[in-house]
């Protein structure tokens, strides 16, 4: 017994000094004032039919500790038949916080065009392939949640699953559900 209480003391200041905020930054990729830019690629699914594949840069930055707001330029694509390009403002709030892994939520809204493609072919002597195209404009409200992985001084990987809602037209709204797997690179420390 006396060997575990000396071990205690021992043991104890070094307990002391990994949980002292100031000599360890856990948060410096987080913390208020700091800026960086992110690149994801990720695929999913959606109420229109078929797998849509996505790139997405970003650029966050941290208006307190924890809490950020991030300009998202998206673009996705099902093939040749459909696609969606668009631009959003999202924030995030990261719940949980340790040196190596972040847990955050997500929440925002895009603006983009859709387009969807239809091909049908022409019973015609020379034959030939008709193209239809349908346009649209629209908003999108965005929910997510994801995790971050740090991978050292200035850089992280994430990986975020997400729903986003738009209405297409007047009939009935669609939903994309989407993973995408990211890596961040800090810009800017505070």
């Amino acid at each position: 017994m006396k060997r575990h209480i000396s071990l205690l003391f021992v043991m104890l200041p070094w307990a002391a000094f990994a949980q002292d905020p100031s000599k360890s930054k856990p948060n410096d990729l987080l913390g208020q004032g700091t800026f960086s830019v992110n690149v994801g690629v990720g695929g999913g699914t959606g109420s229109s039919g078929g797998t849509y594949g996505r790139v997405a840069p970003k650029a966050q930055y941290f208006l307190k500790n924890g809490w950020s707001v991030n300009v998202e330029g998206r673009h996705e694509t099902n093939g040749r038949q459909s696609g969606y390009t668009g631009i959003g403002l999202t924030t995030r709030y990261y719940v949980l916080r340790t040196n190596k892994v972040t847990v955050f939520g997500q929440g925002g809204y895009f603006y983009g065009q859709s387009r969807n493609r239809t091909y049908t072919i022409e019973a015609t002597p020379t034959g030939g392939v008709l193209r239809v195209e349908q346009i649209n404009r629209s908003g999108t409200v965005n929910a997510g949640v994801g995790a971050q992985y740090r991978l050292g001084k200035r850089w992280s990987v994430e990986a975020q699953h997400e729903i986003n809602v738009s209405r297409r037209s007047a009939d009935k709204p669609t939903s994309l559900t989407q993973t995408t797997i990211g890596i961040n690179f800090l810009l800017k420390e505070p």
